[in-house]
C-alpha cells in the first residue's frame, strides 16, 4: 500500500479542559494553531461510544504539512480522569515524542507555564532528550535529534520549531499489536530502528524497566509499540472509554479515496471492529478497534480541505515557545 495511506496524520487528546491545553502546546512547545469548531456535535455512532457529545474541537500542526493535534473537549460523557499513578508501562497510548528546535528556551517557556521536566535531560548535545506532562497528564518527550522516517517529507514550514516525530503505546500482547498496526492498519516495520532502550526508561520514571520493543514507519512519524516485562502493564481502567483524559487515538489518513477504501477494506477483512463512517465529498472518516481496545481513526482528506479541516495555520508567521 501506499506510504501515505498508513501515515500517521493526528494525534487526538480528550482535555478536561481544551483552551487550556491547545495555550499549552502552542506557548509552551511552539505549534501553530490551525482553528477548530465550537458546536457540540455527536459521534456516538462514529466513535463507539454512547452519547459521545463534543463540545469543541480544537486544532494545532507543526512544520509539516499533512499532521495536527487534534484536543477533544467532550460534553458527555463525564470525562473520566486519568488515574493519578498512571505509569508509563499501563497499556494505552502512552507518550508522544516531539523535536524542538531549541531545548532549553522550550524549558524556559514551559517553566514560564507552571511545568517542569520529569529529571534532568538526558543525552549529548544535540541528542538531549527530556520528558515533561501536559496539562491532562499526557507524557510528552522532548528531543534534539529529528530521527527522520524514509517516507519523510520536506518541511511544510521549515520556520516552525516543533514537530511531532513519534507516538509510543503500551500493549499487552507484542504479536498482537503488530498483526494491527502493520498487518491490518498497513505501517511499516522499520528493521534495525530503535527510538528507545532500557536506558531511557529512567526519563518517565521507570528505571530498570524490562520491554520488548518494534517500531514502525507511518509516513513523517514512527509508531513504537512496547510490551513491558517489568512492570508488566497494568490493564486500562473498568469500564474504560476512548473519551476518556488522554490520548484517545491516532489517525492514519490518505489523500485519495481509493488509498482510504483499501485501508479500510484491509481492516474489514481482518476482522476488526468498525464503526459507523462519516462520508463527504473530499472527507472520509472511519473508527477502528481493537481487541485491546486502541482506537484509530481511518481517514481520507482531500488536500482542498487543509484549512478547514485543521492543517493549515491560521495565522502565518514563525513558530516558537513564548
Amino acid at each position: 500500500m501506499d506510504a501515505a495511506t498508513a501515515g500517521i496524520a493526528q494525534v487526538a487528546i480528550s482535555s478536561l479542559d481544551g483552551v487550556r491545553s491547545h495555550d499549552w502546546y502552542a506557548r509552551g512547545l511552539g505549534y501553530l494553531p490551525a482553528g477548530g469548531r465550537q458546536p457540540t456535535a455527536d459521534l456516538s455512532a462514529v466513535q463507539g461510544v454512547p452519547n459521545a457529545q463534543v463540545a469543541s474541537l480544537l486544532w494545532l500542526v507543526d512544520r509539516q504539512e499533512f499532521f495536527q493535534l487534534e484536543i477533544f473537549q467532550y460534553a458527555s460523557p463525564d470525562v473520566r480522569p486519568q488515574p493519578a499513578d498512571r505509569r508509563a508501562s499501563d497499556i494505552g497510548y502512552a507518550s508522544i515524542g516531539v523535536w524542538v528546535a531549541d531545548l532549553d528556551v522550550t524549558l524556559g517557556a514551559l517553566a514560564r507555564l507552571g511545568t517542569s521536566p520529569l529529571s534532568a535531560p538526558a543525552g549529548p548535545p544535540g541528542a538531549r532528550r527530556v520528558c515533561v506532562l501536559d496539562p491532562d497528564g499526557v507524557l510528552v518527550e522532548l528531543r534534539e535529534d529529528y530521527l527522520p522516517t524514509p517516507d519523510a517529507a520536506e518541511p511544510a514550514r521549515p520556520s516552525a520549531g516543533v514537530a511531532t516525530r513519534s507516538v509510543t503505546v503500551s500493549v499487552p500482547d507484542l504479536e498482537h499489536s503488530m498483526q494491527y498496526f502493520a498487518g491490518a492498519i498497513g505501517m511499516r516495520p522499520a528493521a534495525g530502528v530503535a527510538l528507545h532502550t532500557g536506558e531511557h526508561e529512567a526519563l518517565w520514571g521507570l528505571r530498570g524497566a524490562r520491554a520488548r520493543r518494534a517500531v514502525l514507519g507511518a509516513g513523517d512519524l514512527w509508531l513504537e509499540v512496547v510490551q513491558y516485562l517489568d512492570p508488566v502493564g497494568r490493564p486500562r481502567p473498568a469500564g474504560y472509554r476512548i473519551t476518556d483524559q488522554g490520548i484517545l487515538n491516532i489517525a492514519v489518513a490518505s489523500r485519495s479515496l481509493a488509498g482510504f477504501a483499501r485501508r479500510r477494506d484491509e481492516v474489514v477483512r481482518a476482522g476488526y471492529q468498525v464503526h459507523e463512517e462519516i462520508a463527504r465529498d473530499r472527507l472520509h472518516i472511519q473508527y477502528v478497534t481493537d481487541r485491546d481496545g486502541f482506537s484509530v481513526e481511518m481517514a481520507y482528506f482531500d488536500r482542498s480541505l487543509d484549512a478547514v479541516q485543521g492543517f493549515v495555520p491560521v495565522e502565518a508567521g514563525p513558530a516558537g515557545p513564548r
